[in-house]
């Protein structure tokens, strides 16, 4: 079967192939070999719990000074980032938090 590539970047996928994916959103995307894989990702809601938010950050390795820095980062293009930080400290957490300036 053929899949199109549009002008903007996007793949049309023959009707037959997108049956077998029902409720699927996303796919994951690499390339092996010269060819374009596509995996099924189905999201799964952490919810409004920090506690999940952190465990999932743990699984995939994310530590507490990387949110730090990132913010950090962010802070210096948003005063968005204020509700962030507010956020973040009012959270009981596991680990030590940073002090973020």
């Amino acid at each position: 079967m053929l899949a199109r590539l549009t002008t903007k970047n996007q793949l049309t996928l023959p009707r037959d192939i997108v049956k077998e994916f029902q409720g699927i959103e996303y796919f994951d995307v690499a390339i092996a070999d010269g060819r374009i894989l596509l995996a099924p990702v189905r999201m799964q809601p952490l919810g409004v719990n920090p506690d999940g938010i952190r465990k999932k950050m743990e699984k995939l390795g994310i530590m507490p000074d990387d949110v730090t820095s990132a913010i950090r980062w962010a802070g210096k293009r948003s005063s968005a980032c204020a509700g962030i930080r507010r956020m973040i400290h009012s959270c009981p957490a596991p680990w030590p938090q940073a002090p973020i300036a």
